[in-house]
């Protein structure tokens, strides 16, 4: 008897490091793909721009001539600084004003409001059509095509409303007074759409006994949106932050089909494109623009981090 038992536990300890083995096979070829991709799309390029920054653009040695370039144009270029100024311009106000007013949207179409469903088509739409699709229209819309003014101009005309020359002829593109300020708009909007439904996610995962217990106590939409939805999505809030913070400095697309960076409207990551796409054709090198990169790289890490750790701080993650 002795024997069986023990010959039976052996099969059975066996049958299981089997499945065990089977199990760790499993999971390391469904890990194989993204681990692998993360090695070659994101260690082995951004190694490789790192180097670049290093080299010298002529016989590729070691040097901190694309550094030394970066400050001469920091200090004589305004080119640069308004890019930067742009950028901060932009954080603030995607991350200062917008996203406090998605927050308000989200909770308002959580609550069902009135026309809920068609406000939450029109915020949506632009984050499931193309980027340049959305930029061609907006500049249809605000701009001058040889075939006459856009919508937007026609009506500021049919109104009366006095438009500078640079407007009526190039639209609200073709002025610095306009440019930056139209961009802006059209960034607005088209980052509201994931956001929200970030969002949105995070509320109506909230047990609905909450909302129906701060009924009973009395508390309106304005006190049950500050005491009860803000801490309990805040985790939610704050990701979002954070993500808007971290791409702040890869912002260009937009720039770069409706302005290409004309009139005041550059931002860092339009600046780096460009002479990324003027190395493309063969005018510059790509040794400067990677120097660039590692530079807000060792400005901007550190500072997601800390923020990151801030906001932490400010209310405790929720179990519900």
């Amino acid at each position: 008897n002795i024997m069986e038992q023990t010959e039976l536990k052996t099969r059975k300890n066996k049958a299981f490091w089997n499945r065990e083995r089977k199990s760790i096979l499993f999971v390391c070829c469904l890990m194989a793909f993204p681990v692998i991709q993360f090695a070659v799309f994101w260690v082995y390029v951004n190694f490789d721009s790192i180097l670049l920054g290093f080299q010298s653009p002529s016989d590729g040695a070691l040097t901190f001539a694309n550094f030394e370039r970066f400050w001469r144009e920091f200090t004589t270029q305004p080119h640069l600084k308004e890019s930067i100024v742009n950028t901060l311009i932009y954080f603030v106000v995607c991350n200062g004003i917008n996203l406090p007013i998605i927050v308000l949207f989200s909770y308002l179409l959580f609550k069902k409001c009135y026309g809920h469903s068609v406000y939450r088509i029109i915020f949506f739409l632009p984050s499931i059509i193309s980027t340049v699709v959305i930029c061609m229209l907006f500049r249809y819309l605000v701009g001058v095509t040889p075939n006459g003014p856009g919508p937007v101009i026609a009506l500021l005309e049919k109104l009366h409303i006095p438009l500078s020359e640079e407007v009526a002829n190039n639209g609200l593109f073709g002025s610095e007074k306009t440019a930056y300020a139209t961009i802006m708009v059209e960034m607005l909007w088209s980052g509201i759409g994931i956001n929200l439904v970030l969002i949105s996610g995070a509320l109506a995962r909230v047990p609905s006994e909450i909302f129906e217990a701060a009924k009973i106590d009395g508390c309106g939409m304005g006190t049950e949106f500050v005491r009860i939805v803000c801490p309990l999505v805040w985790p939610t809030i704050s990701t979002v932050f954070i993500l808007g913070m971290a791409g702040m400095f890869n912002m260009y697309m937009p720039v770069m089909l409706m302005t290409e960076g004309e009139y005041g409207t550059s931002t860092i990551g339009w600046y780096i494109t460009r002479y990324t796409m003027a190395a493309a054709n063969g005018t510059d090198n790509l040794n400067y623009p990677a120097a660039v990169g590692l530079i807000f790289t060792l400005i901007g890490t550190p500072l997601v981090l800390i923020v990151k750790r801030l906001l932490d701080k400010v209310s405790d993650a929720v179990e519900y």
